[in-house]
């Protein structure tokens, strides 16, 4: 209960700190509301008669006005994603530019370029050898379809 209290004597001073700069603004609402109010009101007297008058029209507006807020809010979603995706990426890069910098700077570019170049190699090998055994499974894989499928066309597959 005391926190409700608090709460509303900071509402009520705000309030009575922005009065002076709310005024003008009021007062021009205000006025706006008389002069429109007059013209307005048969536009909006008809629309509710149609409204009435047909309900099917206003849950199809309900609905396409959720399936528009429904749109920005995953536009919204989407945004902030790809925002994320892109920082890490960048912070991945040059993070990965500092640390390259911070090896050569240790250690010297020529035994920098030793180790890249042996770490290479190691991962052409390493690289070599997968392909060569995933090449071998798919081979053996062809050779099963053709002992069991009895051919091309039964059985066979695009992997």
């Amino acid at each position: 209960m005391e926190v409700l209290q608090e709460l509303a004597l900071q509402t009520i001073s705000l309030y009575h700190f922005l009065t002076p700069y709310l005024t003008p603004l009021t007062s021009t609402l205000n006025s706006a509301y008389t002069h429109i109010y007059p013209i307005a009101l048969p536009y909006v007297n008809r629309l509710l008669i149609l409204a009435h008058d047909s309900p099917a029209l206003v849950s199809v507006a309900l609905l396409l006005l959720f399936l528009l807020l429904a749109m920005r809010i995953l536009g919204a979603v989407q945004r902030l994603v790809v925002w994320c995706f892109r920082l890490i990426l960048r912070t991945a890069f040059y993070g990965g530019v500092v640390v390259l910098g911070c090896v050569v700077w240790q250690r010297g570019v020529e035994r920098t370029a030793r180790d890249v170049g042996a770490w290479g190699k190691v991962l052409a090998e390493v690289w070599g050898r997968e392909y060569e055994r995933w090449e071998g499974y798919q081979k053996l894989q062809q050779q099963q379809q053709g002992q069991v499928g009895g051919g091309v066309g039964k059985g066979s597959s695009w992997r």
